[in-house]
């Protein structure tokens, strides 16, 4: 009688506990980027600004959310957001715009070095694939020599190509290093100048 009991006690504080939780569970309605309402027991971080609802286990609402403003209030904070987060990384990277101009010159000057040595590699390249080729209108087919100088030749005009494309991205990385360096320093002088005002606006508080 007691071993009843006792299983008795214990299945109702199983069923207690498990009435608990389903009053204690809630889940998020919201829109999604399509438009179309979604019921979850999470929401996507990038989804809380749109505004949501949350529910208990039974569909009821039991708290709305608002959003964080329009379409482009957000756009606007987000920008701001994405600012603040370029500021701070840049002053943590460099404390002054001679700080920027010295990894400046030197990140440009390493990376006009490896374009030289991709120009090297291809004219040599290119003036092998000339010998191959001049080699090659003096073989006769029946040359036993010839399959491997064709060989060579396809070689030479695969690792061509890929030096050429290579060329072609460090000198486009060239090019927008420089415009990401110039982007840098003069967002640095702003925030530098605009750290002095403040500093000089609080000593004349003084």
């Amino acid at each position: 009688m007691r071993s009843v009991t006792q299983r008795f006690v214990l299945l109702l504080g199983l069923l207690s506990a498990m009435s608990v939780l389903a009053d204690n569970s809630k889940f998020y309605r919201y829109y999604d980027a399509n438009g179309r309402v979604v019921i979850d027991d999470n929401i996507p971080p990038h989804m809380v600004e749109r505004g949501y609802e949350i529910l208990d286990v039974y569909g009821r609402v039991i708290e709305v959310v608002t959003g964080l403003g329009t379409p482009d209030q957000q756009r606007l904070r987000r920008e701001q957001v994405e600012q603040e987060n370029y500021d701070r990384a840049l002053l943590r990277r460099y404390s002054s715009a001679f700080d920027v101009e010295a990894a400046r010159d030197r990140y440009l000057r390493e990376l006009s070095i490896r374009i030289d040595t991709l120009d090297a590699s291809l004219s040599g390249a290119r003036e092998q694939l000339s010998e191959t080729d001049s080699t090659l209108q003096k073989l006769s087919p029946q040359d036993e020599q010839r399959p491997l100088y064709e060989k060579n030749e396809q070689l030479l005009r695969v690792e061509i190509k890929e030096v050429e494309q290579q060329l072609v991205e460090r000198k486009q990385e060239l090019a927008a290093s420089q415009v990401r360096f110039a982007k840098e320093l003069a967002r640095l002088k702003e925030l530098k100048a605009a750290e002095t005002a403040r500093r000089g606006l609080g000593e004349d508080r003084r």
